[in-house]
């Protein structure tokens, strides 16, 4: 049977010049958390903000700015707000946004029209970011944005086979006759 070996330890010494010391990232614990929008806090946290940018704003008439606005500077902010949204991930909002120009009246209102309420809801609630850009970039406190819901611009959906041959004889009425001459069903 073999016998172990004993075998001496080296150690050696190291300088501390060659081993770098590293720091310790201190932690701010007073950070302020960030929130999904869609839970409870983020929905507080966004009332919050809405009502301290409120408080922020001009109260007397005279003090808000008031420049002439034009369609076509408006138009200008209106893609780089949306190309700002795109680049940040936000594609439905951006989506949302392009679906119609807005509308520039007299009174400083803007009025744009989507297809339903869901869409709607969605710009409203993001509603106070877009007028902040917008005011700020055409120095205009009075501008305000009006969504309106158009039902007629929803597209009518097919998806019954009937409803499908039907819209198929509106296109092309030979489908009707092709349909009688082999006696076939829909």
């Amino acid at each position: 049977m073999p016998t172990p070996v004993e075998t001496e330890s080296v150690e050696a010494e190291v300088p501390e010049s060659i081993v770098p010391t590293v720091e310790m990232p201190k932690m701010d614990l007073n950070q302020e958390h960030q929130v999904s929008g869609l839970s409870l806090a983020g929905l507080a946290l966004q009332k919050k903000h809405r009502e301290e940018k409120a408080r922020q704003k001009p109260n007397s008439e005279e003090d808000k700015r008031a420049k002439k606005v034009n369609k076509e500077e408006l138009l200008i902010h209106w893609n780089n707000y949306i190309a700002q949204l795109e680049s940040k991930g936000k594609k439905i909002m951006a989506a949302n946004l392009n679906m119609d120009e807005p509308q520039l009246h007299e009174d400083f209102s803007m009025r744009m029209t989507v297809p339903n309420q869901i869409i709607q809801q969605e710009i409203d609630r993001n509603k106070f970011e877009l007028l902040d850009y917008l005011r700020d970039k055409l120095e205009n406190d009075h501008l305000e944005l009006e969504v309106i819901v158009k039902e007629e611009m929803n597209e009518k959906y097919i998806f019954t086979p009937e409803e499908k041959y039907k819209k198929m004889v509106e296109q092309n009425p030979s489908i009707a006759l092709l349909k009688d001459t082999f006696d076939l069903e829909y």
